[in-house]
């Protein structure tokens, strides 16, 4: 979401930046070739030069798969009761135009293509093919985390977003266990 400590540390991640961006080496390193890192732009407060160094060290990550999303302020998550309560400015438009034109600007610049609104991918065969995969019900996915969803084997498992002390406790526990057909979708 943010390669600045601060900005990770205002919106109550869990993770560093230093952490993000080992997560990110070791996959490379592990031998995949396919991979995205996912940023948000125009956090409350922050300045376009964070961002800046933000979308570069993604780039010099060198993923093949750059997501960029507008920062909305989810209810419920840490950064919207401190916009709620006063704590921190909401976001203007202009902030967001001006992050957004910024980042896809150096992202595209690097050699990445947009070809959906945020999603960019250095080659045709690099585009994420999620959504493909799970309104088709034709391939297998895994995602990870406490809100992820995944589809192996005609089965699809789900969490509930936020249980994260329940997914660290038991990670093999899912909320939602369906089997289903390709022909009667769950």
């Amino acid at each position: 979401q943010s390669f600045d400590d601060v900005e990770l540390r205002k919106g109550a991640r869990s993770h560093s930046a230093a952490g993000a961006e080992a997560a990110a080496r070791l996959i490379k390193n592990a031998g995949f070739n396919n991979f995205n890192l996912d940023l948000i732009v125009a956090f409350p407060d922050q300045t376009l030069e964070v961002l800046e160094q933000s979308v570069r060290k993604a780039i010099e990550l060198e993923p093949t798969h750059l997501s960029t999303y507008l920062y909305r302020p989810d209810p419920g998550t840490v950064m919207a009761q401190q916009i709620s309560r006063g704590y921190r400015k909401r976001v203007d438009v202009e902030q967001m135009l001006a992050a957004d034109q910024l980042s896809r600007g150096l992202i595209e610049k690097a050699g990445y293509s947009e070809y959906m609104l945020g999603y960019f991918a250095k080659e045709p065969e690099h585009r994420c093919k999620g959504e493909e995969y799970y309104f088709s019900l034709q391939g297998d996915y895994i995602g990870f985390g406490s809100g992820a969803g995944s589809i192996l084997g005609h089965h699809s498992f789900s969490n509930i977003p936020g249980n994260l002390h329940k997914f660290i406790a038991d990670p093999l526990e899912f909320d939602t266990f369906v089997k289903f057909s390709p022909r009667q979708p769950f």
